[in-house]
Protein backbone atom coordinates (compact mmCIF):
# COMPACT_ATOMS: atom_id res chain seq x y z
CA UNK A 1 0.00 0.00 0.00
CA UNK A 2 2.86 2.17 0.80
CA UNK A 3 5.04 1.41 -1.97
CA UNK A 4 1.59 2.37 -4.28
CA UNK A 5 1.36 5.77 -2.59
CA UNK A 6 4.87 6.70 -3.08
CA UNK A 7 4.83 5.42 -6.30
CA UNK A 8 1.81 7.48 -7.22
CA UNK A 9 3.09 10.49 -5.99
CA UNK A 10 6.40 9.96 -8.06
CA UNK A 11 4.38 9.47 -11.44
CA UNK A 12 1.44 11.67 -11.10
CA UNK A 13 0.96 15.21 -12.49
CA UNK A 14 2.91 17.66 -10.70
CA UNK A 15 -0.79 19.86 -9.51
CA UNK A 16 -1.87 16.72 -8.01
CA UNK A 17 1.54 16.66 -6.23
CA UNK A 18 1.88 20.15 -5.05
CA UNK A 19 -2.24 19.61 -4.02
CA UNK A 20 -1.76 16.40 -2.20
CA UNK A 21 1.22 18.19 -0.06
CA UNK A 22 -1.05 21.36 0.97
CA UNK A 23 -3.96 18.93 1.58
CA UNK A 24 -1.63 16.80 3.88
CA UNK A 25 -0.39 19.90 5.60
CA UNK A 26 -3.75 21.01 6.10
CA UNK A 27 -4.79 17.95 7.87
CA UNK A 28 -1.51 17.70 10.14
CA UNK A 29 -2.19 21.25 11.67
CA UNK A 30 -5.41 20.50 11.91
CA UNK A 31 -5.08 17.33 13.77
CA UNK A 32 -2.38 19.11 15.55
CA UNK A 33 -4.59 21.75 16.87
CA UNK A 34 -7.08 19.90 18.03
CA UNK A 35 -5.04 16.92 20.10
CA UNK A 36 -3.60 20.28 21.35
CA UNK A 37 -6.91 21.63 22.24
CA UNK A 38 -7.58 18.08 24.00
CA UNK A 39 -4.00 17.31 25.40
CA UNK A 40 -2.74 20.99 26.43
CA UNK A 41 0.48 19.20 26.08
CA UNK A 42 2.22 21.64 24.01
CA UNK A 43 5.85 19.96 23.87
CA UNK A 44 4.63 16.42 23.69
CA UNK A 45 2.64 16.99 21.02
CA UNK A 46 5.55 18.96 18.94
CA UNK A 47 7.71 15.81 20.18
CA UNK A 48 5.07 13.44 18.82
CA UNK A 49 5.14 15.51 15.03
CA UNK A 50 9.04 15.19 15.21
CA UNK A 51 9.50 11.56 15.96
CA UNK A 52 7.02 10.36 12.96
CA UNK A 53 7.94 13.18 11.10
CA UNK A 54 12.03 11.35 11.12
CA UNK A 55 10.31 7.90 11.05
CA UNK A 56 8.94 8.95 7.70
CA UNK A 57 12.01 10.49 7.02
CA UNK A 58 14.11 7.20 7.61
CA UNK A 59 11.29 4.96 5.76
CA UNK A 60 11.05 6.96 2.58
CA UNK A 61 14.88 7.50 1.97
CA UNK A 62 16.36 4.37 3.31
CA UNK A 63 13.80 1.71 4.23
CA UNK A 64 11.60 2.01 0.96
CA UNK A 65 14.89 1.88 -1.28
CA UNK A 66 16.50 -1.07 -3.17
CA UNK A 67 20.63 -1.47 -2.57
CA UNK A 68 22.17 -1.45 -6.14
CA UNK A 69 24.85 1.77 -6.42
CA UNK A 70 26.18 4.52 -4.67
CA UNK A 71 26.01 7.73 -6.84
CA UNK A 72 27.58 10.82 -5.00
CA UNK A 73 27.32 14.83 -6.46
CA UNK A 74 29.31 17.69 -4.71
CA UNK A 75 28.33 19.77 -6.95
CA UNK A 76 25.35 22.69 -5.49
CA UNK A 77 22.82 22.73 -7.64
CA UNK A 78 23.64 20.08 -10.23
CA UNK A 79 20.65 18.32 -9.82
CA UNK A 80 18.40 21.35 -9.58
CA UNK A 81 19.71 22.90 -12.47
CA UNK A 82 18.79 19.71 -15.00
CA UNK A 83 15.05 20.43 -14.28
CA UNK A 84 15.91 22.01 -17.24
CA UNK A 85 16.45 19.04 -19.66
CA UNK A 86 14.80 16.43 -17.36
CA UNK A 87 10.82 17.69 -15.79
CA UNK A 88 10.57 14.59 -13.69
CA UNK A 89 14.28 16.07 -11.46
CA UNK A 90 11.29 19.15 -10.54
CA UNK A 91 9.22 16.28 -9.10
CA UNK A 92 12.05 15.31 -6.95
CA UNK A 93 13.13 18.55 -6.22
CA UNK A 94 9.43 19.08 -4.77
CA UNK A 95 9.09 15.68 -3.00
CA UNK A 96 12.52 16.51 -1.50
CA UNK A 97 11.81 20.00 -0.04
CA UNK A 98 8.27 18.54 1.26
CA UNK A 99 9.40 16.09 3.01
CA UNK A 100 11.18 18.33 5.91
CA UNK A 101 8.19 20.46 5.94
CA UNK A 102 6.72 18.13 8.81
CA UNK A 103 10.07 18.11 10.34
CA UNK A 104 10.23 22.00 10.30
CA UNK A 105 6.85 22.34 11.47
CA UNK A 106 7.46 19.83 14.64
CA UNK A 107 10.91 21.10 15.54
CA UNK A 108 9.51 24.96 15.16
CA UNK A 109 6.93 24.11 17.28
CA UNK A 110 8.80 22.27 20.26
CA UNK A 111 11.43 25.14 20.66
CA UNK A 112 8.67 27.26 20.68
CA UNK A 113 7.24 25.75 23.83
CA UNK A 114 10.74 25.43 25.53
CA UNK A 115 11.33 28.93 24.63
CA UNK A 116 14.25 28.31 22.73
CA UNK A 117 16.10 30.45 19.34
CA UNK A 118 14.49 28.75 16.32
CA UNK A 119 17.67 29.31 14.30
CA UNK A 120 19.09 26.03 15.66
CA UNK A 121 16.08 24.19 13.68
CA UNK A 122 18.32 24.95 10.34
CA UNK A 123 21.29 22.95 11.96
CA UNK A 124 19.10 20.04 13.27
CA UNK A 125 17.45 19.61 9.68
CA UNK A 126 21.26 19.75 8.38
CA UNK A 127 22.20 17.30 10.57
CA UNK A 128 19.16 14.64 9.72
CA UNK A 129 19.80 15.16 6.25
CA UNK A 130 23.35 15.03 6.08
CA UNK A 131 22.97 11.72 7.85
CA UNK A 132 20.56 10.00 5.26
CA UNK A 133 22.58 10.89 2.44
CA UNK A 134 25.64 9.23 4.18
CA UNK A 135 23.49 6.44 5.21
CA UNK A 136 22.43 6.40 1.47
CA UNK A 137 25.86 6.00 -0.05
CA UNK A 138 27.32 3.71 2.32
CA UNK A 139 24.26 1.33 2.11
CA UNK A 140 24.06 2.06 -2.22
CA UNK A 141 20.39 3.41 -2.10
CA UNK A 142 21.07 5.85 -4.44
CA UNK A 143 22.26 8.94 -5.19
CA UNK A 144 23.59 11.30 -2.43
CA UNK A 145 23.56 14.98 -3.86
CA UNK A 146 24.29 17.99 -1.75
CA UNK A 147 21.19 19.54 -3.25
CA UNK A 148 19.06 17.00 -1.04
CA UNK A 149 20.45 18.87 1.81
CA UNK A 150 19.88 22.13 0.05
CA UNK A 151 16.32 20.78 -0.87
CA UNK A 152 15.50 19.57 2.40
CA UNK A 153 16.60 22.41 4.87
CA UNK A 154 14.79 24.04 2.51
CA UNK A 155 11.78 22.18 3.85
CA UNK A 156 12.21 22.56 7.45
CA UNK A 157 12.46 26.04 7.25
CA UNK A 158 8.65 26.32 5.26
CA UNK A 159 7.72 24.31 8.41
CA UNK A 160 9.07 26.56 10.66
CA UNK A 161 7.43 29.66 8.91
CA UNK A 162 4.41 27.70 8.93
CA UNK A 163 4.41 26.88 12.12
CA UNK A 164 5.07 31.07 12.93
CA UNK A 165 2.29 31.84 10.78
CA UNK A 166 -0.17 29.19 12.33
CA UNK A 167 0.73 30.65 16.06
CA UNK A 168 -0.03 34.23 14.37
CA UNK A 169 -3.05 32.96 13.02
CA UNK A 170 -4.51 31.15 16.51
CA UNK A 171 -3.73 34.35 18.56
CA UNK A 172 -1.42 32.24 20.41
CA UNK A 173 0.93 35.24 20.66
CA UNK A 174 3.96 32.92 20.56
CA UNK A 175 7.58 34.76 19.91
CA UNK A 176 9.16 33.80 16.86
CA UNK A 177 12.83 33.62 18.53
CA UNK A 178 15.61 34.49 15.90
Amino acid sequence: MAEYVLTFLYYCPVWIFLLSVIMAIVVILIVHYMILKILNKRRMVAGVIVILSVAMIVWITLLTRKSYRSQIDLIPFHFILGARKHPHILRAAFMNVALYIPFGYGMAEYASAKGKKQTIIILYAIIVSGSTEIFQYLLSLGYTEVDDIILNTFGAMIGMFVQKWMNKILNNKIDFNI
